[in-house]
């Protein structure tokens, strides 16, 4: 027999963050992770129509991270990536298998003290900040947040001078 072996969703999202951290690295922001989950759903939009589904070789990857405001993306950079992870310039991922569910909570954010769920489009109001000498998770919200029935109170962080 000459058949492959399919590749699950999760393996496929792994591959794919494998090629994004070869291209830009272990670290990067909230609102840059929130704009390649963005660029990736669009393309997943633009082909609903379509019967095949959304996928992306090595050229829509180099466009997504650069569209995504990632520095030093190049189509070299990207081609490699996928033949150090893949051992394939030429493979193609399933666009909806590299993104968690774009309007669900399908988003972890674990710490120590807390995990926190969050819908990809989301993400951008999320940051992890110091403070104080301490790493923080920060939280933009438009209304109170309760907690088990109580408003939590808001407090003023004094930003220090340069």
């Amino acid at each position: 027999m000459n058949a492959e072996r399919s590749v699950t969703a999760l393996e496929e999202r792994g591959i794919f963050e494998d090629i994004v951290k070869e291209v830009a690295g272990e670290q990067l922001d909230s609102a840059t992770i929130a704009h390649v989950y963005e660029e990736i759903h669009h393309v997943i939009e633009s082909h609903q129509d379509e019967e095949e589904p959304a996928k992306l070789d090595y050229t829509d990857v180099e466009r997504v991270l650069t569209a995504s405001g990632i520095d030093n993306v190049t189509k070299e950079a990207v081609e490699r990536a996928f033949e150090t992870i893949v051992d394939d310039k030429n493979y193609e991922l399933k666009a909806n298998s590299v993104i968690p569910k774009f309007t669900s909570k399908s988003i972890k954010i674990d710490t120590k003290v807390a995990t926190i769920t969050i819908s990809p489009q989301d993400l951008r109001y999320i940051k992890q900040v110091s403070f104080q000498g301490k790493r923080c998770i920060m939280i933009e919200v438009d209304e109170d947040a309760t907690i088990e029935g109580f408003t939590l109170s808001t407090e003023t962080l004094l930003e220090k001078a340069d």
